[in-house]
């Protein structure tokens, strides 16, 4: 996980887009975690920029279909929060049926 957030962040400073480097590492940090904690596959993680917008995608080999879905989490529970940030923080989030698994994705503008 720390070698994602720590890709994430350097392609942010080589494609000039350093003031989303620190929401691109905490979100990118989310979703490798899920799909780590999840899915339980191998991962394969995506980042890509077009003009001042990032757009980062995670790919897992687990095909049971996943809603996007943000609910806080119970007070005193260590987890579940992670899916709130994604969508609060994010311009844009989903999820994508792939052959094979499917991905999780979130823009950044």
């Amino acid at each position: 996980m720390v070698e994602a957030r720590h890709a994430v962040r350097a392609f942010c400073f080589y494609e000039h887009l350093a003031h989303l480097a620190d929401d691109a590492e905490l979100l990118t940090s989310e979703l490798v975690t899920n799909a780590i904690e999840h899915a339980r596959t191998p991962i394969r993680l995506i980042a890509r920029c077009q003009d001042d917008t990032l757009f980062v995608e995670v790919f897992d080999g687990d095909a049971n279909p996943m809603v996007l879905v943000a609910s806080l989490a119970d007070p005193s529970s260590e987890g579940g929060r992670g899916l709130h940030l994604v969508t609060a923080i994010a311009t844009a989030c989903g999820v994508n049926s792939r052959a094979g698994g499917k991905s999780v994705w979130f823009k950044l503008a």
